[in-house]
């Protein structure tokens, strides 16, 4: 199959940790080939440097992880030369004697434009594979992947590290030779404009980075997979390996012969994660065992019996978080409620375990906020809105003032879907994290006239700064707050007729974006209460029902 610029921007643009009131489907008008060589002239006079727009997400524990969402302008173009090269993409991708990766490039209208993967019911049994006739398992992680790629290695992957000091030494290629550098190194322009000319990292977040980290990795793969022994099964999930061994040796073997081919490219495997292990041992992880089967799914317990299994999962998940601070342990305990058919009795109980969960671990605020939803919607339970209100305000105030975005956008999203207040005194603390999603939502919340914020709306704070601050940077559409930026001029969430305004309006590249109809907002989306929760890799299914 293959991927298109439409599919790139339209399922593959913004990071898929947003809130549902972030979305790229609009982008799909901006992508077309008609669409993409008009760009191209556009940009071909204009030399602007586009900054990404930063993402701070919350994982599970202490652990953070920085996302970035591309200024759409030459994303579109990265975008539209990925569409035009895949099939020299794909040819290095399927280079060597065997490709073990699971990556392809053939995205679903209801999933991401680039498939990552298994899904989680098939992951077991990949694994399985690897481990059926292997007296030892290789397991591998590539430290801080996307942060730690060079944008040059797309040559060495391309065209090879020979081709590429010839050819900037001047010295003679052949036409072959000549025509993989030359795509490498569009490549590597094309993403070194997304992000300011910077050559180290690419951005976490679009599927883009995805294709081009695939390339280098499956370029390393080549390296070392051909001198596996022929019976020997192995596997990667994007920078995640499973190599099936005999022996130990051999494993230790293949281990650095994984860090060797990655040493190649600038990549190192992460210590911490990379291992040989002796068989057998357990597919699932410890904490997983430990939680399943501890909500009964066969004959119905008795409302004594349900409050008891659900204190039980709450002390365990609590324990099993603190042996394991790294693992998703709570997102998978508070996913197991969905399966159970709550007495209502036992409601605010198990609610009330939720609210705690969120409140000592916010990674998991949207995972709470969706089996909360679930339970509403799907089986007429009552929300305590006060307890919910009093949670995200404090989940706000709190992660405000550490610039964490993920817990303060899915707070904000939380409010806005179960139509609580926004007091107004959180728009000082708001207004001080200089985060454009952060400022984008709340630029929605006070141009929406609601009941629950009427002293909000009213005083257009975030509108009246906004403005200034617009107006004193002649550079804010192509800056780190472009979301806002274009956003709050094309939703018209800001007077239209300010100086800011009327001058953004006049910009080629933004009159480019808002004719083609691209909205970064979809405010009447809600959540998909089917979807799997993809923050919970590996091994077991999350959804019960």
């Amino acid at each position: 199959m293959s991927v298109s610029a439409q599919d790139l921007m339209a399922r593959g643009y913004l990071p898929a940790e947003l809130p549902p009131i972030f979305s790229s489907a609009s982008f799909l008008g901006c992508a077309s080939p008609e669409k993409t060589r008009e760009l191209g002239q556009i940009a071909l006079k204009r030399k602007e440097e586009f900054e990404l727009a930063p993402v701070n997400l919350a994982r599970q524990g202490l652990l953070r992880r920085r996302l970035s969402i591309p200024h759409p302008i030459p994303q579109i173009l990265l975008a539209a030369l990925i569409e035009r090269e895949q099939g020299a993409l794909e040819a290095i991708w399927n280079a060597g004697n065997r490709r073990i990766s699971q990556t392809r490039l053939e995205g679903k209208a209801d999933g991401r434009a680039v498939k990552r993967g298994l899904s989680d019911e098939h992951l077991t049994q990949e694994y399985a594979r690897v481990r059926a006739t292997a007296r030892f398992v290789v397991e591998a992680d590539i430290a801080e992947c996307y942060a730690s790629i060079y944008t040059h290695a797309l040559g060495w992957a391309i065209a090879g590290k020979d081709v590429c000091k010839r050819k900037l030494a001047g010295s003679s290629v052949t036409a072959d030779e000549s025509r993989n550098w030359s795509l490498a190194d569009n490549l590597d322009k094309a993403i070194q404009k997304c992000q300011r000319r910077e050559t180290h990292g690419l951005p976490i977040g679009p599927d883009t980075s995805l294709v081009l980290a695939e390339t280098i990795l499956s370029a390393a793969d080549a390296v070392w997979v051909g001198k596996l022994p022929r019976d020997a099964a192995a596997t990667r999930l994007v920078d995640d390996y499973r190599v099936g061994v005999r022996t130990r040796a051999e494993g230790e073997d293949t281990l650095a012969e994984i860090a060797a081919a990655l040493d190649t490219f600038g990549l190192r495997l992460n210590p911490r994660k990379s291992r040989v292990v002796e068989l057998p041992a357990p597919l699932d992880a410890p904490w997983v065992t430990a939680l399943k089967g501890l909500l009964r799914d066969g004959d119905r317990p008795t409302s004594r019996q349900q409050r008891r299994d659900l204190l039980c999962v709450t002390d365990t998940a609590a324990a099993q978080a603190q042996a394991n601070p790294e693992a998703h342990v709570y997102a998978y305990a508070v996913s197991l409620l969905r399966a159970v058919d709550v007495y209502p009795e036992n409601w605010p109980f198990a609610q009330n375990l939720i609210f705690g969960i969120a409140a000592a671990e916010p990674g998991v605020l949207p995972r709470c906020l969706s089996e909360l939803t679930w339970h509403h919607e799907r089986r007429g339970l009552a929300i305590d809105r006060s307890r919910l209100e009093e949670l995200l305000t404090d989940l706000i105030r709190r992660h405000a003032r550490a610039r964490h975005t993920s817990e303060v956008l899915w707070s904000l999203w939380g409010l806005r879907a179960f139509r609580l207040r926004l007091t107004c005194d959180l728009n000082d603390i708001l207004s001080e994290m200089n985060d454009p999603l952060v400022w984008l939502f709340a630029l929605v919340l006070e141009a929406e006239d609601t009941d629950q914020n009427p002293q909000l709306v009213e005083r257009h704070e975030f509108r009246d700064r906004f403005e200034a601050l617009m107006a004193s940077d002649a550079r804010f559409f192509n800056s780190s707050m472009w979301p806002v930026a274009y956003e709050s001029v094309r939703s018209q969430l800001i007077d239209p007729r300010c100086a800011a305004a009327i001058a953004l309006k006049k910009d080629p590249l933004f009159r480019f974006l808002a004719e083609g109809g691209a909205t970064l907002l979809d405010p009447n989306a809600t959540m998909d209460l089917t979807k799997k929760d993809t923050s919970i890799p590996g091994g077991y299914k999350p959804f019960n029902g």
